[in-house]
């Protein structure tokens, strides 16, 4: 996933990212707020629900991606208990890469990034919020 970075002037693709921070502080107050980023599920590979400990999920990946624990993140969104074995997670990883740049634009205009996430799961979190509130409501 890296390699879809531009190659050329990544010093200019960090500062358009910290123009794109700049301009959020300047239209929402961003004062002791969390933000969320959501990025297309493409950058994100999908790897099949994990039914190792949480403190192997490091591993787990880098051994099945052959990449070492320093190049990517991971997010576990869901996690399915199914019986009394080890809950199955499902597990989302992105190149270290974008996750940084993001990170250090974010910091450069002051803005505390919450998540960085896949558009699906933005989509079921948000879902999941509304059908709590709709059975509040009721």
């Amino acid at each position: 996933t890296s390699d879809l970075l531009p190659d050329a002037g990544k010093e200019s693709f960090g500062a358009s990212l910290s123009d794109m921070f700049a301009e959020v502080r300047d239209i929402v107050p961003c004062a002791g707020q969390d933000f969320y980023i959501v990025l297309p599920d493409e950058l994100f590979q999908f790897i099949d629900c994990l039914e190792v400990p949480r403190e192997n999920i490091a591993s787990a990946i880098s051994e099945r991606l052959q990449k070492d624990e320093s190049e990517f993140y991971y997010s576990v969104p869901v996690i399915n208990n199914v019986s009394n074995q080890e809950p199955a997670k499902s597990v989302y990883v992105i190149d270290r890469t974008y996750v940084q740049a993001l990170i250090d634009a974010a910091a450069e205009e002051g803005i505390r990034l919450s998540s960085i996430e896949p558009a699906s799961i933005s989509f079921l979190r948000a879902n999941q919020y509304m059908d709590e509130n709709e059975q509040e409501g009721l």
